[in-house]
């Protein structure tokens, strides 16, 4: 049996190591092929883009009269066409530009290198661009990144004439270190992955983690003479070269550097490139190991398993021989437990005679009828007892109805559980649950008197419960009604890109708050519930009569303890409901209204806690100065939110760290509001585009590039202040704003105490 088992489990362990390649694999091709399309949906763009600067008639409608115009006025033409080029292309990303001839001589470029480059566009690549087409491809054969030169891309599109018959062509200059780079450096395959891009005589034209090597060849022989390594990358990317068809390997192969990889090719005909997705097999495949590992533990863990049933199952039959003693010596202690029980009890052989009662069931069925006698079968009990009146059923059930549903009930065919309610001949009520036992079965009748009348009160009270929450609903339905009739104005109203932005800085400010109120409420909650479990444990001492004063005593004590506990976490929510509620409102209704503006900005902070503990983060705030006036609080409250959302979005890679929030004295009738953080700043490439509207550095991570955008609008044009930006002392970014208070003499600045 050990044996079959282990077999089994091993045969398991080889469909799991193929079913992981398979997986990988299949990830692998996925990764591969969306690179590949990425690839050439991003050439597809350029042949697009340089389409529509071909097309523009303040580029081709200038070169058209430059061909024809006399000298002086085609110096004009050309200063003015490389003014227009020279301002916008840039901005685009591309490095230069030229204008070539049918035979591919430079009529206008935007420097000498960059025309002596774009002038080698290969004639078949001219030849096409001429017939109307776009193209994109490499300047000459071979080109590839050597010391001291950069390797390039051309993006060439017709210039038309008046007949419609192509009189040259304009060339782009794309330095593929730009975006065509990121795409593949960013889109590598695990750790240990590398994605990269060769041309047709297999140079790789992408920057990539190979660094110093980019002179590697895809194909073997005939090395790049460079003083980088000449080497062939792999046998994939050989195959795909050499072969211009797309080829994949999930058994691992050696690259360059001998290291055991595997990947997919994907050749891409229409731009003459092709793109390589390789990750080391020991990455890839580490699953099987770990499985292989985990099936040799399983292995042992099985033995030892074995090993333990059979001393289980020896030591199971000892046990078994010493509780069949053991129970013959309860028998005689279980008597004397049935007679102290203080509920009745009844208990019936498998015959259902009636086999033994306790003390208290002859004192509860007192005087004693005939049919409470051993050995009287459990049916006449029930008829004789019904028949008298002694008992019957609640539910408001005639006789003949309750005896039919007691009957069910003693002879164990109810399915709806183990009780039935009964009510004597005086009153009482009584909950009679029944228990097997050994082929036999026992009554236990239970006096719930006290707590049927309990009961009936708080149905009553749940009824008037329910109506008032049925009418409090209606109210609610119609305020609803309202609300939405209120937000769909709204939305008709917010038709600036400043209000869009306020209502997702609120959005995320009440998830966070909501979050922050969960905590105090669900310690509230808890409370709450473990008191009432021990009021009913009291309740039910009490009924019981075996309440004592120790646990009365006790239950004062968690009654205070559980007081405590309410109003501090209550008095907590309260706290965070009434710092969203002032700020919340005034986000949403842009009004003017007179604040003190340190106590605002302290309101401001305690809405962004959330979202600090969230990411781990520290808010420090230092109120130094403030002032009574009259602005806009929700503007007020939306820049501090943007800046510090920002400042946890893009200043701290996965680590906590600290943001400063600041008010000071900002000079003659001003004060100064910095937010500052401690870290990794950012880079002069980005501070000078930071205020762009859509400029972000996230766009893959859902980044919109509104934020600093919108704090910049907000602050100068709606509250006529002044924003600058520096390096903080603290190590990341820090931006200070002043706030103008109106004329001198009509605001008061006073002092304060540091309260960070």
């Amino acid at each position: 049996m050990l044996a079959l088992l282990l077999a089994a489990l091993w045969w398991n362990q080889l469909r799991n190591e193929e079913a992981i390649r398979q997986h990988t694999g299949q990830m692998l091709t996925a990764s591969g092929n969306m690179n590949a399309r990425t690839v050439d949906a991003w050439f597809e763009r350029q042949r697009g883009t340089v389409q529509g600067w071909a097309r523009l008639d303040v580029v081709e409608g200038r070169i058209r009269r430059m061909l024809t115009a006399p000298p002086g006025e085609r110096v004009r033409l050309e200063s003015e066409l490389r003014e227009l080029l020279d301002a916008f292309l840039p901005r685009t990303g591309y490095t230069g530009y030229a204008f070539l001839n049918a035979e591919g001589g430079v009529l206008l470029a935007s420097n000498n290198e960059c025309g002596a480059r774009l002038s080698q566009i290969p004639p078949e690549s001219r030849k096409r661009v001429l017939t109307g087409k776009p193209a994109v491809g490499f300047p000459r054969s071979g080109l590839a990144r050597v010391e001291g030169q950069k390797s390039a891309l051309f993006s060439a599109a017709p210039i038309l004439g008046e007949n419609g018959q192509s009189i040259g062509l304009l060339a782009l200059a794309i330095d593929p270190a730009g975006d065509f780079t990121r795409m593949l450096r960013n889109s590598h395959f695990g750790d240990s992955g590398e994605t990269y891009a060769v041309n047709a005589q297999g140079v790789i034209v992408s920057e990539s983690r190979f660094g110093a090597k980019i002179g590697l060849r895809a194909t073997a022989g005939k090395p790049v003479k460079s003083n980088a390594a000449a080497l062939p990358l792999s046998t994939l990317a050989g195959r795909m070269v050499n072969e211009r068809r797309d080829s994949e390997e999930f058994t691992p192969y050696a690259d360059y550097r001998g290291v055991q990889v595997i990947g997919v090719a994907r050749w891409l005909e229409n731009s003459g490139v092709g793109i390589i997705t390789e990750v080391d097999a020991d990455e890839a495949y580490k699953a099987i190991a770990y499985t292989r590992w985990q099936a040799v533990l399983q292995s042992i863990v099985l033995v030892q398993l074995y090993c333990v049933l059979a001393a289980v199952i020896w030591g199971a039959r000892h046990l078994i021989a010493l509780r069949e003693e053991k129970a013959r010596q309860s028998e005689s202690r279980m008597k004397g437990a049935i007679d102290a029980m203080p509920a009745p009890l009844l208990l019936y052989d498998h015959h259902d005679c009636l086999l033994a009662f306790n003390r208290a069931a002859e004192k509860a069925f007192e005087p004693i009828p005939d049919y409470l006698r051993i050995g009287k079968p459990l049916q006449e009990m029930v008829w004789e007892s019904f028949a008298t009146g002694r008992l019957s059923a609640g539910e408001g059930l005639d006789a003949a109805a309750s005896y039919i549903k007691v009957q069910d009930f003693v002879m164990g065919r109810m399915e709806q559980g183990g009780a039935v309610d009964l009510i004597t001949s005086d009153g009482r009520n009584f909950e009679v649950q029944r228990v097997e036992t050994q082929g036999g079965a026992a009554f236990i009748f239970f006096d719930v008197t006290d707590r049927m009348r309990a009961q009936e009160e708080i149905r009553s009270a749940n009824a008037e419960l329910e109506k008032r929450v049925h009418e409090r609903t209606l109210k609610l339905e119609r305020a609803n009604e309202e609300l939405r009739e209120m937000n769909e104005e709204l939305q008709d109203a917010q038709a600036h890109l400043v209000q869009h932005e306020t209502m997702a800085s609120l959005g995320s400010m009440v998830a966070g708050i909501a979050h922050e109120i969960n905590t105090p409420l669900g310690v509230c909650v808890t409370a709450a519930s473990h008191f009432r479990e021990s009021v009913n444990k009291l309740y039910g001492l009490f009924d019981e009569g075996v309440m004592t004063r120790s646990d009365f005593t006790k239950f004062q004590d968690l009654s205070l303890r559980t007081m405590e506990i309410l109003e501090r976490n209550l008095y907590r929510a309260s706290q965070l409901v009434r710092s969203f509620k002032s700020v919340s409102a005034d986000q949403i209704h842009e009004e003017i209204r007179a604040i003190d503006l340190g106590t605002y900005v302290e309101e401001v902070a305690t809405t962004l806690e959330p979202m600090m503990k969230k990411g781990g983060h520290t808010l420090k705030v230092s109120i130094e100065a403030s002032a009574e006036l009259e602005t806009y609080p929700g503007v007020i409250a939306q820049i501090i939110s943007n800046l510090v959302a920002n400042a946890v979005a893009h200043g701290f890679d996965e680590r906590g760290g600290l943001i400063r929030v600041s008010l000071k004295n900002g000079g003659l009738n001003s004060l100064r509001l910095t937010v500052e953080d401690s870290g990794k700043g950012i880079s002069p490439e980005v501070e000078k585009k930071m205020f762009e509207p859509f400029f972000t550095t996230k766009r893959k991570s859902g980044g919109t590039g509104l934020g600093l955008s919108t704090v910049f609008n907000l602050v100068v044009k709606q509250l006529g202040g002044r924003i600058d930006f520096r390096r903080s002392e603290l190590g990341g970014a820090r931006f200070d704003i002043s706030l103008p208070l109106g004329m001198p003499g009509e605001v008061e600045i006073h002092r304060l105490e540091d309260t960070a």
